[in-house]
């Protein structure tokens, strides 16, 4: 089992993402800022999301969050067409010979939400390497999002992966922290 994060792992969307926030930020709200004060550094869009909210005064809910997320993908798709976004060295490669081999399964473990994981991959066409994963759409958490992902592991190949056994060498987290899993 292979477990990808996306962002700096996989691509780099060249700044799309912080770009597609503003827009919603002032379509939505009226609010015309850089977010260069927020904190996105392992952290899920859910979280960051209410990082903006809080520090914009915006109502929290999920009916706000929905709207915003809407969007923020809408955005996303159009902003990862400039210049920037671009798949890191040697991934499609990897992707593929893993995606070649029956005793390899890859997954996403990311703190995107799923849409945004879509809109990202499917631009690049690496959406179909991974048949499930787990997303900012689980939890806010990101030392939340390991648990959904082996349970969504074991529902794909019925296999078990136990998160708390260091000496399983049939499970890789790429790009992620050890105690994110």
């Amino acid at each position: 089992l292979l477990l990808w994060d996306i962002d700096g792992t996989l691509l780099s969307s060249g700044g799309a993402g912080m770009r597609a926030l503003r827009t919603p930020l002032r379509e939505l709200h009226g609010v015309n800022a850089t977010l260069e004060d927020i904190d996105y550094a392992g952290r899920t869009d859910r979280h960051i999301l209410r990082q903006i909210f809080t520090r914009y005064n915006l109502p929290i809910s999920e009916e706000n969050f929905t709207r915003f997320l809407d969007g923020y993908v809408a955005t996303l798709r159009v902003e990862l067409a400039n210049p920037g976004a671009y798949i890191l060295p040697g991934v499609t490669t990897l992707l593929k010979a893993a995606a070649a081999r029956s005793d390899i399964t890859q997954a996403l473990l990311t703190g995107n939400v799923q849409r945004g994981a879509r809109a990202k991959l499917g631009f690049h066409g690496l959406w179909d390497f991974f048949p499930f994963g787990a997303f900012a759409d689980d939890s806010e958490h990101r030392n939340d999002l390991g648990p959904h992902a082996l349970r969504r592991a074991r529902e794909h190949t019925g296999v078990d992966f136990p998160p708390d056994d260091p000496r399983r060498m049939d499970m890789r987290v790429i790009g992620e922290k050890l105690d994110q899993l």
